[in-house]
């Protein structure tokens, strides 16, 4: 896959992850790698939509799991790729 390409990833995210600090460090993670989309809680954790390069997607997902807040316990981990919606431009 091109570097440049932009991608998708619906990521699930269970656990003790509510109430710990979890959303504001997912929002600074995607800052500082360049990743865009959302973050939410759910009645299951925490779910995020996030688009960026492949190489950028890769070092999120991993970060998620090993610079999570002190608080934070992730029990599971699913990563789904998503198909852009039309119009989404290939450089963020």
């Amino acid at each position: 896959m091109d570097e440049g390409r932009v991608s998708g990833r619906s990521i699930h995210i269970g656990g003790i992850v509510q109430g710990v600090g979890f959303r504001p460090f997912v929002y600074n993670l995607a800052q500082k790698l360049g990743v865009g989309g959302w973050v939410m809680n759910s009645s299951a954790g925490v779910e995020i939509v996030a688009f960026a390069t492949p190489a950028a997607l890769e070092r999120f997902v991993a970060a998620l799991g090993q610079e999570a807040p002190p608080l934070a316990s992730i029990d599971r981990l699913t990563v789904v790729p998503l198909e852009l919606p039309a119009g989404i431009p290939d450089i963020l």
